[in-house]
């Protein structure tokens, strides 16, 4: 899932991204108002803004995004908060504050957005990740932890191209010692119940892995 942090203590912003990408988020990082407005035709499923900024207050970022937004400084009184609650705003977290806050509000909000929209349809088959299942005409195809885990990935990282590599972390961990084949095995499983013929759901990318192409969900 795609981040927007919007903040100017190099500090803490390098470390909220580096800890965000461990939990294979993909973070874009900027320290300012204008470099955060640059960012508001690009899609994020949710930024993280502070209001104290070198060059403006983050309330003129928060109101050009479309995504959902945490607020996060140390500007936190009543009047911030109520201006944050008339934009939108889905929390407000007053600085300082424990990183796990932040990661466990983050994941509600996130929670919530998937719940809602984790389900595609292309022709006559549905892919339902909510509910783990793949629908057909003839059949309902149950997903097993494997084939999950790998869907997650490629729809989480949308429209990126996601690597062998980084499925296999995913998907099935170090320690197991998977090889890019068992990843290309697995994909003609997952492609035959999505009928998959033509790349309609996933692209391969020569010498590199796979891509998620369905542009957008059912809601």
């Amino acid at each position: 899932m795609k981040i927007l942090l919007v903040e100017d203590d190099r500090h803490l912003g390098r470390l909220i991204q580096e800890e965000l990408t461990q939990r294979n988020y993909k973070v874009s990082w900027v320290q300012g108002v204008q470099l955060g407005l640059e960012k508001r035709d690009q899609e994020f499923d949710l930024a993280i803004v502070d209001l104290n900024l070198p060059d403006g207050q983050g309330f003129e970022v928060v109101a050009a995004l479309k995504c959902p937004v945490i607020i996060m400084s140390a500007l936190s009184d009543p009047q911030n908060r109520l201006r944050g609650v008339e934009m939108g705003v889905y929390d407000f977290i007053p600085k300082p504050f424990l990183l796990q806050e932040l990661f466990l509000k983050m994941e509600k909000i996130l929670g919530e957005q998937l719940e809602r929209k984790r389900v595609w349809r292309v022709g006559e088959i549905t892919l339902d990740l909510n509910k783990r299942q793949i629908l057909t005409p003839q059949e309902t195809h149950l997903l097993n932890k494997r084939d999950y885990r790998f869907l997650d990935i490629l729809t989480q990282r949308h429209p990126e191209v996601v690597t062998r590599d980084e499925i296999i972390d995913y998907v099935y961990g170090q320690e197991n010692n998977p090889s890019h084949r068992t990843v290309d095995n697995a994909m003609v499983g997952i492609r035959q119940m999505l009928g998959d013929s033509k790349s309609n759901w996933i692209r391969s990318v020569r010498g590199e892995g796979y891509q998620w192409v369905v542009e957008s969900e059912q809601e």
